[in-house]
C-alpha cells in the first residue's frame, strides 16, 4: 500500500537529501486543528456541535431538498454519522425530512425557518475565523495561497484516482 502513494513523488526524486523536506500536510493538518477548535468555541453558544453546523452549511449550500447521499459527498461525513446528525438537527427543530414525491424510498433534506435565525450569527464566526487566518497576510500572498491550496487538491484527487476535478462535482451537487 505504501508503495501505491510512494509512486506519487516525483521521479527525480532519489533521497531525502535530494530536495528539502516540507511537512505541507502536517503544517496543513496543524492549521485545520486550530480551525476546527476555533469553530467549536464559536459556535458553541448556538447549542450547535461543529458536525451539526456544516451539515447545515451543506444544506444552505446545495439548497433545500438535498437528499442524504448528496449531502454526505459534499460535506464528507458518511452516511451513518450523518444520519444521526441529522436526526438531532431535526429533534432541535433546525431540518425536516420529506419524503420524495418522484421516489418514495428518498427522504430530501428541507431546513425550517428557525435556521434563518442561525445563519447571521454562523456568519459572524466565519467571518471572525477568516478575519484571524488572514491578519497580517497581504492580498497577493493571500492569492497565492488559495492557488496553491487547489493545486494540491487536485494533485490529492488525481492521485486517488479521482480524475473529476472537485469543483465539477461541487458543481454537480448544486
Amino acid at each position: 500500500m505504501v508503495e501505491t502513494f510512494a509512486a506519487g513523488l516525483p521521479a527525480d526524486t532519489n533521497s531525502a537529501n535530494d530536495f528539502e523536506q516540507i511537512d505541507v500536510g502536517g503544517e496543513l493538518y496543524q492549521l485545520m486543528r486550530l480551525m476546527r477548535r476555533y469553530w467549536h468555541e464559536g459556535v458553541a453558544s448556538l447549542e450547535l456541535t461543529g458536525p451539526q453546523t456544516i451539515v447545515l452549511a451543506g444544506i444552505n449550500t446545495l439548497g433545500d431538498g438535498a437528499n442524504q447521499t448528496e449531502l454526505s459527498q459534499y460535506t464528507g461525513i458518511h452516511k451513518a454519522p450523518l444520519a444521526c446528525i441529522i436526526d438531532q438537527l431535526e429533534d432541535k427543530g433546525y431540518v425536516e425530512r420529506r419524503l420524495d414525491p418522484r421516489d418514495r424510498r428518498v427522504r430530501r433534506i428541507f431546513a425550517t425557518e428557525s435556521v434563518q435565525e442561525l445563519s447571521p450569527r454562523m456568519q459572524l464566526v466565519t467571518d471572525g475565523l477568516n478575519a484571524s487566518l488572514t491578519k497580517g497576510v497581504q492580498q497577493d500572498d493571500l492569492q497565492a495561497v488559495i492557488r496553491c491550496i487547489a493545486t494540491m487538491r487536485e494533485n490529492l484527487l488525481v492521485a486517488l484516482g479521482e480524475t473529476d476535478s472537485l469543483s465539477a462535482r461541487e458543481a454537480e451537487l448544486i
